[in-house]
């Protein structure tokens, strides 16, 4: 049972969101990429923003109080979904089935962070083969939306919902380009 994807993207990038320390953020934005060495900062991809904010509590969880919004050439993010397993698989079948990253299905959530009912969202997990070639060869920028995230939340808490949805990133509903990735990727939910 899938759901769309639902993401920032244009013709070449998809954009996803990675929360972070303060120090591994500013070490991120100079290189413009992560230190392959701290996996446990780059395993987790999110393509919904709102999904991010709730699982960060507005960036105010421990090691989660800086928000990146990486752009991944588009490509790349298509193998990714392509070759991915499901998170619910055993260990032994994600084996089997993928060398690339597994995806966990989440409920997306509303601007009160509240869950959306049958709307789904997608966390990816890379595997740490994936995560050098992540770091290396997909990022094709990277920039801070920390403040964005907390100008947000300062309008959701004072009840300006209206002002808030303005600032959100658009996340339209994915379309593969890849006719072979989507036909694969598609196959993970039969």
């Amino acid at each position: 049972m899938s759901g769309p994807i639902k993401a920032t993207y244009d013709d070449t990038t998809v954009t996803v969101y990675q929360t972070c320390s303060d120090k591994n953020a500013d070490e991120a934005l100079k290189k413009t990429r992560f230190s392959v060495s701290r996996f446990e900062d780059i395993v987790w991809l999110k393509t919904s923003f709102l999904w991010t904010m709730y699982k960060s509590s507005w960036t105010k969880a421990t090691n989660q109080e800086r928000v990146l919004a990486i752009k991944l050439n588009r490509s790349k993010f298509e193998f990714a979904l392509a070759n991915a397993s499901l998170e619910k698989l055993t260990p032994e079948l994600r084996r089997q089935t993928s060398k690339v990253c597994r995806l966990r299905f989440d409920t997306d959530r509303d601007l009160g962070l509240n869950s959306i009912p049958g709307s789904r969202t997608y966390q990816i997990c890379l595997n740490e083969e994936t995560i050098v070639k992540y770091s290396k060869e997909w990022i094709v920028e990277m920039n801070d939306v920390t403040e964005l995230s907390k100008s947000i939340e300062t309008l959701v808490r004072n009840g300006q919902l209206d002002e808030a949805k303005v600032l959100i990133p658009t996340e339209m509903l994915y379309q593969f380009k890849s006719h072979s990735d989507r036909t694969r990727f598609n196959l993970l939910f039969l």
